[in-house]
Protein backbone atom coordinates (compact mmCIF):
# COMPACT_ATOMS: atom_id res chain seq x y z
CA UNK A 1 0.00 0.00 0.00
CA UNK A 2 2.67 2.43 0.96
CA UNK A 3 4.09 2.04 -2.70
CA UNK A 4 1.06 3.13 -4.38
CA UNK A 5 0.35 5.95 -1.88
CA UNK A 6 4.12 7.16 -2.56
CA UNK A 7 4.13 6.79 -6.32
CA UNK A 8 0.53 8.28 -6.30
CA UNK A 9 1.69 11.55 -4.27
CA UNK A 10 5.26 11.71 -6.64
CA UNK A 11 3.03 11.44 -9.79
CA UNK A 12 0.42 14.01 -8.05
CA UNK A 13 2.98 17.05 -6.71
CA UNK A 14 5.18 16.82 -10.14
CA UNK A 15 3.08 16.06 -12.96
CA UNK A 16 -0.58 15.85 -12.72
CA UNK A 17 -1.29 18.70 -10.11
CA UNK A 18 -0.23 21.23 -12.73
CA UNK A 19 -2.42 20.45 -15.10
CA UNK A 20 -4.70 22.18 -13.55
CA UNK A 21 -3.85 25.31 -14.64
CA UNK A 22 -3.34 24.88 -18.15
CA UNK A 23 -1.62 27.17 -20.53
CA UNK A 24 -3.85 29.69 -22.15
CA UNK A 25 -1.69 29.01 -25.47
CA UNK A 26 0.92 26.38 -26.62
CA UNK A 27 3.44 26.47 -28.93
CA UNK A 28 2.39 24.47 -32.35
CA UNK A 29 5.41 23.02 -32.80
CA UNK A 30 5.43 21.10 -29.75
CA UNK A 31 2.12 20.87 -27.76
CA UNK A 32 3.13 17.87 -26.08
CA UNK A 33 6.85 18.89 -24.66
CA UNK A 34 5.17 21.97 -23.24
CA UNK A 35 2.33 20.14 -21.93
CA UNK A 36 4.71 17.95 -19.50
CA UNK A 37 7.56 20.71 -19.22
CA UNK A 38 4.76 23.20 -17.54
CA UNK A 39 3.48 20.62 -15.70
CA UNK A 40 6.34 19.78 -14.10
CA UNK A 41 6.78 23.47 -13.34
CA UNK A 42 3.37 24.27 -12.03
CA UNK A 43 2.94 21.11 -9.73
CA UNK A 44 6.05 21.92 -8.18
CA UNK A 45 5.10 25.47 -7.78
CA UNK A 46 1.23 24.50 -6.52
CA UNK A 47 2.85 21.94 -4.58
CA UNK A 48 4.56 24.76 -2.77
CA UNK A 49 1.35 26.14 -2.01
CA UNK A 50 0.17 22.77 -0.49
CA UNK A 51 2.77 22.79 1.82
CA UNK A 52 2.01 26.63 2.61
CA UNK A 53 -1.92 25.71 3.41
CA UNK A 54 -1.29 22.67 5.22
CA UNK A 55 1.06 23.99 7.56
CA UNK A 56 -0.78 27.42 8.43
CA UNK A 57 -3.61 25.16 8.88
CA UNK A 58 -2.05 22.36 10.74
CA UNK A 59 -3.65 19.94 8.54
CA UNK A 60 -2.68 16.33 9.76
CA UNK A 61 -5.73 13.99 8.66
CA UNK A 62 -4.55 12.12 5.66
CA UNK A 63 -8.53 11.83 3.96
CA UNK A 64 -8.14 16.17 4.09
CA UNK A 65 -5.02 15.75 1.78
CA UNK A 66 -6.26 13.29 -0.12
CA UNK A 67 -10.11 15.10 -1.03
CA UNK A 68 -7.95 18.09 -1.53
CA UNK A 69 -5.90 16.33 -4.14
CA UNK A 70 -8.46 14.74 -5.50
CA UNK A 71 -10.42 17.34 -6.03
CA UNK A 72 -7.24 19.26 -7.60
CA UNK A 73 -7.19 16.41 -10.67
CA UNK A 74 -11.00 16.33 -11.30
CA UNK A 75 -11.03 20.54 -11.60
CA UNK A 76 -8.02 19.32 -14.45
CA UNK A 77 -10.03 16.85 -16.10
CA UNK A 78 -13.03 19.27 -16.16
CA UNK A 79 -11.01 22.28 -17.17
CA UNK A 80 -9.44 20.42 -19.75
CA UNK A 81 -11.25 17.98 -21.01
CA UNK A 82 -12.25 20.55 -24.64
CA UNK A 83 -8.98 21.10 -24.97
CA UNK A 84 -7.01 19.53 -28.39
CA UNK A 85 -3.41 18.54 -28.60
CA UNK A 86 -1.93 18.23 -32.17
CA UNK A 87 -0.05 15.36 -31.99
CA UNK A 88 2.97 14.49 -34.21
CA UNK A 89 4.53 10.81 -34.54
CA UNK A 90 8.38 12.44 -34.41
CA UNK A 91 7.34 14.67 -31.16
CA UNK A 92 6.15 11.40 -29.53
CA UNK A 93 9.25 9.66 -30.40
CA UNK A 94 11.58 12.38 -28.72
CA UNK A 95 9.51 12.17 -26.03
CA UNK A 96 9.74 8.05 -25.39
CA UNK A 97 13.58 9.15 -26.02
CA UNK A 98 13.63 11.76 -22.72
CA UNK A 99 11.85 9.66 -20.50
CA UNK A 100 13.61 6.23 -21.24
CA UNK A 101 16.54 7.76 -20.97
CA UNK A 102 16.18 9.34 -17.53
CA UNK A 103 14.65 5.72 -16.62
CA UNK A 104 17.62 4.19 -17.66
CA UNK A 105 19.60 6.42 -15.29
CA UNK A 106 17.20 6.04 -12.40
CA UNK A 107 17.87 2.12 -13.08
CA UNK A 108 21.50 2.46 -13.30
CA UNK A 109 21.88 4.92 -10.33
CA UNK A 110 19.83 2.48 -8.14
CA UNK A 111 21.65 -1.26 -9.06
CA UNK A 112 25.29 0.46 -9.75
CA UNK A 113 25.30 3.13 -7.41
CA UNK A 114 26.66 6.23 -9.39
CA UNK A 115 26.33 9.15 -7.45
CA UNK A 116 26.50 7.44 -4.67
CA UNK A 117 22.45 6.85 -5.18
CA UNK A 118 20.81 4.77 -2.29
CA UNK A 119 16.57 4.53 -1.01
CA UNK A 120 17.82 6.27 1.56
CA UNK A 121 19.17 9.75 2.13
CA UNK A 122 22.94 9.27 3.25
CA UNK A 123 24.74 12.29 3.44
CA UNK A 124 25.31 14.35 6.05
CA UNK A 125 23.25 17.57 5.18
CA UNK A 126 20.84 15.43 3.38
CA UNK A 127 20.53 13.27 6.09
CA UNK A 128 20.53 15.97 9.22
CA UNK A 129 18.93 19.09 7.49
CA UNK A 130 16.97 18.60 4.18
CA UNK A 131 15.53 15.10 4.77
CA UNK A 132 14.82 16.14 8.33
CA UNK A 133 13.18 19.10 7.70
CA UNK A 134 11.10 17.57 5.28
CA UNK A 135 10.10 15.29 8.03
CA UNK A 136 9.09 18.07 10.47
CA UNK A 137 6.78 19.60 7.77
CA UNK A 138 5.13 16.36 7.40
CA UNK A 139 3.98 16.67 11.54
CA UNK A 140 3.85 20.40 11.50
CA UNK A 141 6.66 20.95 13.89
CA UNK A 142 9.24 22.64 11.23
CA UNK A 143 11.26 25.69 12.48
CA UNK A 144 13.46 26.87 10.54
CA UNK A 145 17.14 27.86 11.62
CA UNK A 146 18.41 31.43 12.03
CA UNK A 147 20.14 30.80 8.50
CA UNK A 148 16.53 30.65 6.77
CA UNK A 149 17.27 27.65 4.38
CA UNK A 150 14.61 27.71 1.56
CA UNK A 151 12.81 24.25 1.83
CA UNK A 152 11.01 23.78 -1.64
CA UNK A 153 12.42 20.22 -1.78
CA UNK A 154 11.86 19.10 1.62
CA UNK A 155 8.62 20.35 1.35
CA UNK A 156 7.35 18.04 -2.04
CA UNK A 157 8.80 15.45 0.37
CA UNK A 158 6.92 16.07 2.93
CA UNK A 159 3.91 15.75 0.76
CA UNK A 160 4.83 12.55 0.13
CA UNK A 161 5.09 11.91 3.41
CA UNK A 162 2.01 12.68 4.54
CA UNK A 163 0.45 10.80 1.28
CA UNK A 164 2.59 7.66 2.58
CA UNK A 165 1.11 7.95 5.94
CA UNK A 166 4.62 7.71 7.52
CA UNK A 167 8.01 9.32 7.07
CA UNK A 168 10.51 6.44 7.72
CA UNK A 169 10.04 4.99 4.08
CA UNK A 170 12.18 8.01 1.96
CA UNK A 171 12.53 5.84 -1.42
CA UNK A 172 9.74 7.89 -3.16
CA UNK A 173 10.49 10.99 -1.86
CA UNK A 174 13.62 10.30 -3.42
CA UNK A 175 12.61 9.57 -6.81
CA UNK A 176 11.59 13.01 -6.93
CA UNK A 177 15.30 14.08 -7.65
CA UNK A 178 15.28 12.47 -10.96
CA UNK A 179 12.91 15.14 -12.28
CA UNK A 180 16.21 17.15 -12.60
CA UNK A 181 17.34 15.35 -15.81
CA UNK A 182 13.88 14.97 -17.22
CA UNK A 183 13.22 18.66 -17.17
CA UNK A 184 16.80 19.67 -18.71
CA UNK A 185 15.97 16.91 -21.17
CA UNK A 186 12.30 18.34 -21.99
CA UNK A 187 13.83 21.91 -22.00
CA UNK A 188 16.38 20.86 -24.82
CA UNK A 189 13.41 19.00 -26.96
CA UNK A 190 11.58 22.23 -26.68
CA UNK A 191 13.96 24.60 -27.98
CA UNK A 192 14.53 22.11 -30.73
CA UNK A 193 11.16 21.50 -31.60
CA UNK A 194 11.01 25.48 -31.97
CA UNK A 195 13.59 25.31 -34.17
CA UNK A 196 16.10 27.15 -32.17
CA UNK A 197 18.69 24.49 -33.11
CA UNK A 198 22.09 25.73 -32.86
CA UNK A 199 20.45 27.00 -29.03
CA UNK A 200 19.10 23.40 -28.52
CA UNK A 201 22.43 21.78 -29.02
CA UNK A 202 24.44 24.12 -26.70
CA UNK A 203 21.75 23.67 -24.01
CA UNK A 204 22.30 20.04 -24.20
CA UNK A 205 25.71 19.65 -24.39
CA UNK A 206 26.09 22.46 -21.80
CA UNK A 207 23.11 20.14 -19.20
CA UNK A 208 25.22 17.11 -19.85
CA UNK A 209 28.24 18.90 -18.29
CA UNK A 210 26.15 19.97 -15.72
CA UNK A 211 24.86 16.71 -14.43
CA UNK A 212 28.03 14.35 -15.73
CA UNK A 213 30.70 16.31 -14.43
CA UNK A 214 30.15 19.08 -12.19
CA UNK A 215 27.14 17.70 -9.91
CA UNK A 216 29.64 15.34 -8.30
CA UNK A 217 28.25 12.67 -6.43
CA UNK A 218 27.42 15.06 -3.09
CA UNK A 219 25.22 17.29 -5.73
CA UNK A 220 22.88 15.13 -7.54
CA UNK A 221 21.31 12.24 -5.99
CA UNK A 222 22.29 12.75 -2.42
CA UNK A 223 19.72 15.35 -1.43
CA UNK A 224 22.05 18.30 -1.23
CA UNK A 225 19.99 21.47 -2.92
CA UNK A 226 23.27 22.67 -5.05
CA UNK A 227 22.28 20.33 -7.69
CA UNK A 228 18.58 21.18 -8.14
CA UNK A 229 19.25 25.45 -7.22
CA UNK A 230 21.65 24.75 -10.44
CA UNK A 231 19.08 23.24 -12.63
CA UNK A 232 16.27 25.76 -11.95
CA UNK A 233 18.32 28.95 -12.38
CA UNK A 234 19.63 27.54 -15.38
CA UNK A 235 16.09 26.70 -16.88
CA UNK A 236 14.66 30.10 -15.01
CA UNK A 237 17.72 32.11 -17.28
CA UNK A 238 17.14 30.07 -20.58
CA UNK A 239 13.20 30.30 -20.20
CA UNK A 240 13.94 34.07 -21.43
CA UNK A 241 14.59 32.20 -24.75
CA UNK A 242 10.93 31.68 -25.53
CA UNK A 243 10.21 35.08 -23.99
CA UNK A 244 12.21 36.75 -26.50
CA UNK A 245 11.00 34.20 -29.22
CA UNK A 246 7.45 35.01 -28.37
CA UNK A 247 8.34 38.88 -28.60
CA UNK A 248 10.32 38.11 -31.94
CA UNK A 249 6.87 36.61 -33.58
CA UNK A 250 4.48 39.37 -31.70
CA UNK A 251 2.98 36.12 -30.42
CA UNK A 252 0.60 38.17 -27.12
CA UNK A 253 -0.29 35.02 -25.83
CA UNK A 254 2.37 32.95 -26.04
CA UNK A 255 4.32 35.85 -24.64
CA UNK A 256 1.93 35.75 -21.85
CA UNK A 257 2.09 31.70 -21.35
CA UNK A 258 6.40 31.93 -21.88
CA UNK A 259 6.54 34.92 -18.94
CA UNK A 260 4.32 32.89 -16.42
CA UNK A 261 6.39 29.48 -16.85
CA UNK A 262 9.64 31.85 -16.37
CA UNK A 263 7.63 33.43 -13.09
CA UNK A 264 7.51 29.99 -11.92
CA UNK A 265 10.87 28.75 -12.38
CA UNK A 266 12.17 31.92 -10.89
CA UNK A 267 9.79 31.47 -8.05
CA UNK A 268 10.85 27.63 -7.38
CA UNK A 269 14.78 28.69 -7.63
CA UNK A 270 14.72 31.41 -5.09
CA UNK A 271 13.03 28.66 -2.92
CA UNK A 272 15.32 26.27 -2.81
CA UNK A 273 18.24 27.40 -2.06
CA UNK A 274 19.53 31.60 -1.06
CA UNK A 275 21.86 30.86 -4.43
CA UNK A 276 18.44 31.41 -6.07
CA UNK A 277 17.32 34.87 -4.97
CA UNK A 278 19.59 36.22 -7.62
CA UNK A 279 17.19 34.95 -10.20
CA UNK A 280 14.38 37.63 -8.86
CA UNK A 281 16.15 40.28 -9.21
CA UNK A 282 17.76 39.03 -12.96
CA UNK A 283 14.21 38.54 -13.86
CA UNK A 284 12.75 41.66 -12.47
CA UNK A 285 15.36 43.54 -14.32
CA UNK A 286 13.93 41.26 -17.66
CA UNK A 287 10.71 42.68 -16.79
CA UNK A 288 11.19 46.19 -16.04
CA UNK A 289 13.31 46.34 -19.94
CA UNK A 290 10.18 44.88 -22.06
CA UNK A 291 7.86 47.07 -19.65
CA UNK A 292 9.98 50.10 -20.81
CA UNK A 293 9.76 48.88 -24.58
CA UNK A 294 6.07 48.15 -24.40
CA UNK A 295 6.29 44.69 -24.96
CA UNK A 296 4.33 44.21 -22.03
CA UNK A 297 2.06 46.35 -19.57
CA UNK A 298 2.53 47.26 -16.30
CA UNK A 299 0.47 45.37 -15.29
CA UNK A 300 1.02 41.84 -16.52
CA UNK A 301 5.10 42.76 -15.51
CA UNK A 302 3.62 43.09 -11.72
CA UNK A 303 1.74 40.11 -12.03
CA UNK A 304 4.85 38.09 -13.14
CA UNK A 305 6.89 39.11 -10.77
CA UNK A 306 4.05 38.71 -8.13
CA UNK A 307 4.24 34.44 -9.39
CA UNK A 308 8.06 34.84 -9.54
CA UNK A 309 8.22 36.56 -5.74
CA UNK A 310 5.23 34.52 -3.98
CA UNK A 311 6.60 31.44 -2.89
CA UNK A 312 9.62 33.29 -1.33
CA UNK A 313 6.99 35.16 0.46
CA UNK A 314 4.81 32.54 1.74
CA UNK A 315 8.07 31.01 3.38
CA UNK A 316 9.13 33.81 5.01
CA UNK A 317 5.88 35.07 5.97
CA UNK A 318 5.16 31.29 7.66
CA UNK A 319 7.97 30.19 8.92
CA UNK A 320 10.11 33.16 9.91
Amino acid sequence: MITFLGLTALAFFTLLIGWVWRPKELPLEAQLTFLFFDGIVKSLWIGWIFVFVLATFQVTTAWVIWTLSFLTIAVAMFLTRQRKIRLQFSEWRALLGIFSLVGILAIVAFWQGIYEYDRIFGRWDALVSWNRWAIELSENRYAPYNAAYPVLLPGLWSLVYRFQGTSEVWFFAKLSLFIQPLMLGLFSLLLWRLRQRLIAVVFFAGSGWLLFFYMNDTNFLTGYMDGPVAVLMLLGFCSLLLVIDAVRINNEDLLGTYLLGASLLVGLAAITKQAGFILIVVYGAALTLLIIQKRISLRKGSICFGFAALPLSLFVTLFL
